[in-house]
Order: structure tokens, then sequence, then C-alpha cells
């Protein structure tokens, strides 16, 4: 028997174990906790995602996150927040992954984006800049 992955309606993620909020165009998007530490939200028109995770296994600073991304990162504000900014290409599946990261109470939280390749320029642009739109909501409680 296949077992139904539910979606919840999304305009705001407030969840209590974090310190921050996100806003969410009205009706557009859910979300699913998946595991432990990690939530997709997903778009309902396109189904663009944008995935959440957090660590916690060691007290996180910046420095233990550039040494991390060995230094090849750039900095971009998202809300409230200083992030360092990664762009992974993955050939071999025609995908380019961005990814946000932010410390919050000495957790790393990771927002990272997949944009296939197939897509046109405007496509891609349109879900970079959607995502982007979205972290910037980011509010610190």
């Amino acid at each position: 028997m296949m077992t139904r992955i539910l979606f919840k309606n999304l305009s705001v993620f407030d969840v209590p174990e974090f310190s921050f909020t996100i806003k969410f165009p009205e009706s557009l998007w859910m979300f699913r906790k998946v595991t432990k530490n990690q939530y997709w939200f997903v778009n309902k028109k396109n189904n663009q995602a944008l995935i959440l995770e957090y660590f916690d296994d060691i007290v996180y600073n910046e420095e233990i996150i550039k040494n991390e991304l060995k230094n090849v990162f750039s900095v971009a504000q998202i809300g409230d927040y200083n992030s360092l900014v990664k762009c992974k290409r993955f050939v071999d599946d025609a995908i380019s992954q961005y990814e946000w990261i932010i410390i919050d109470s000495g957790r790393k939280i990771l927002f990272s984006c997949s944009i296939l390749d197939k897509k046109t320029e405007k496509e891609k642009d349109n879900d970079y800049n959607e995502a982007f739109s979205i972290l910037n909501t980011l509010k610190a409680k």
C-alpha cells in the first residue's frame, strides 16, 4: 500500500523551534517536515522547492561555516540576517543549486533551491528571484 505524503498549506512559517518567521505568497506554497531537521516548501503551481535544513550538532559561528565552504561563497542580506551564499553545479544532473546559510542561536540554517538547466534563462531567473524574495521575508522574532 502506498503512503500518501501530506503537505500543509502555508502563508507564514512560524515554528516554535526557530527564532524567525518566513512569509510565503498566499495559497501558492505548502510545506512538510520531512525529517527531524528538514522541511520542504513546495510551490503548488510550478513544483519549485525551497528546502530548509538545520544543523545543531555543534555550536556554529561564521568562521566554522566559512571553513566548511572553503571560503568559496558570497555574502547576501536575506531579511533580518546576513547569509553566506554558494552556488553548486551538478553537471550530470543538469542542475544548479543555490544555498543560503545563516546562523540562528548557534545553529546552522541552510536554505537551498535547485533549478534545472533545461529551463529558459527567464524561467531560471524567475525561480531564483522567487526563492530570494521569499527568503527576504525572513524576520527574527
